[in-house]
Order: structure tokens, then C-alpha cells, then sequence
């Protein structure tokens, strides 16, 4: 399975606040709120089990990570021909940009930038998923 690596290399304990981010991965965040240890949890939870759908090839299920918005404007075919211009190989991210901002429908809320590679050495491809934390704490893909 591809992405054994990102899923053992996400999960940490839930206790700590924070909890260590995964290795080799830059954080940075703008402005006065910093992320609580659930805040990082939650995200890469839904990381996790997202490209773990993606790698099972449950597209389906994938695709409901992404926000209602999303799916409007990108159909499920045609995202799944956008997965089809991706490298084989195990997604890693490499940047989390975490970000409070102001949605135009929901009010402050929660984002974290992703910056990932994947392929051999992270070089055959990158990528970015802007993830938006909802007020039930569950994050979801915008992009």
C-alpha cells in the first residue's frame, strides 16, 4: 500500500497538545490563533483517510472529503480524470500553512494549507490541498 509511510508517519497520540508534527513537514502559521493539538489531529485524520481512499481506489469516497462547494464546480468525472495526472507514489506533506480566514459563506474558520510531493524523492509530483475546518472540528478539502 502507498501510503502506509504517510499513515504511520501521521498518527500520533491525541493527549499531547501539541502533538509532534510529522517528520521533515515545515509549519507555519499566520496571524494570532495557533493550532491546538485537536486542531492538527483532526487534520491529519482526514489526510490520512483521504488518500488512503484515493490509494484503495474508493474515488467515491474521496471525493466526499471535498466541500459541497467543490463538488458544484468540479464534477466527479472530471476530478477523476485531474487524479489521473498524478505521479504513482506515496503523498507526503511537506508544508502546512495554518491560517484563520473568512469564509464568504461561513464566517472565521480554520485552513490549513498543505504542500505535499509525491514519487521517487518527492520530485515527479506537488501539490497543494487547502483544508477548511468546519465548526464540528472536521476539516474538508476546498480545493
Amino acid at each position: 500500500m502507498r501510503y502506509a509511510v504517510l499513515i504511520v508517519g501521521l498518527m500520533f497520540s491525541a493527549c499531547a497538545d501539541p502533538p509532534p508534527k510529522p517528520s521533515g513537514v515545515q509549519e507555519r502559521v499566520s496571524g494570532a490563533y495557533q493550532p491546538t493539538g485537536q486542531d492538527r489531529v483532526a487534520l491529519y485524520a482526514r489526510m490520512t483517510r483521504y488518500w488512503a481512499a484515493i490509494d484503495a481506489g474508493d474515488l467515491e469516497k474521496a471525493y466526499d472529503f471535498h466541500t459541497y462547494d467543490f463538488r458544484e464546480r468540479l464534477p466527479f468525472p472530471a476530478w477523476t480524470r485531474q487524479l489521473q495526472k498524478f505521479a504513482e507514489g506515496t503523498p507526503k506533506p511537506v508544508r502546512i500553512h495554518w491560517t484563520k480566514g473568512v469564509h464568504r459563506h461561513h464566517g472565521p474558520e480554520l485552513y490549513a494549507i498543505v504542500d505535499w510531493v509525491a514519487g521517487p524523492d518527492g520530485a515527479a509530483t506537488k501539490g497543494r490541498l487547502i483544508w477548511r475546518q468546519e465548526d464540528d472540528g472536521v476539516f474538508w478539502v476546498e480545493n
